[in-house]
């Protein structure tokens, strides 16, 4: 009977780790993350006649985001914002991203070293949470929930971006 307890008692961790689920939505990449490129974007193959495309190429850092649709098989599917198809191993790769009114996707325009001896690279796509008018600066929220001040003059917003290209789209009816 006690040995029947014991296998019970240390199978119910196992059991809720099976059943991890998670709502889709925006998450930071954590430091030390494994992941693998599963299909390019459509604009990773413009211009390629052959249609092949190096995807050990694509490079993620820790602070990027990602959007998560589904977790399945203790791996995380994503999107970046270009539109690869990722995914993450383990659930503890990826941290949710802190949402709030003003917070969007924005892309690095300039690389900014900070004193700690990390980077923060042209490119990347990391996550806005807040904006400081006064000193025209952006907050982002990094690998660890960290969050650090850049000049606003280093990033672009994405959700600014894509609102024009939202807004000029020609909508089509769905039929069948």
């Amino acid at each position: 009977m006690k040995k029947a307890i014991l296998i019970i008692c240390l199978s119910i961790p196992f059991c809720l780790m099976a059943q991890v689920k998670v709502e889709p939505g925006w998450f930071i990449i954590q430091k030390n993350a494994t992941y693998a490129t599963i299909f390019p974007s459509s604009n990773d193959l413009k211009g390629n006649s052959e249609g092949v495309v190096d995807i050990s190429s694509f490079k993620m850092m820790a602070g990027e985001t990602v959007l998560v649709f589904g977790y399945s098989q203790g791996r995380y599917l994503t999107f970046d914002p270009m539109g690869r198809f990722v995914a993450f191993n383990g659930y503890q790769s990826l941290q949710r991203a802190p949402v709030n009114d003003v917070s969007s996707v924005g892309i690095m325009i300039e690389d900014i070293e900070l004193l700690n001896g990390s980077d923060i690279k042209k490119g990347m796509y990391v996550w806005v949470t807040a904006q400081d008018v006064a000193h025209n600066t952006i907050t982002i929220t990094q690998s660890g929930g960290k969050t650090i001040d850049i000049p606003k003059s280093s990033i672009n917003i994405l959700s600014k971006f894509l609102q024009g290209f939202i807004d000029q789209g020609i909508y089509e009816t769905v039929t069948q």
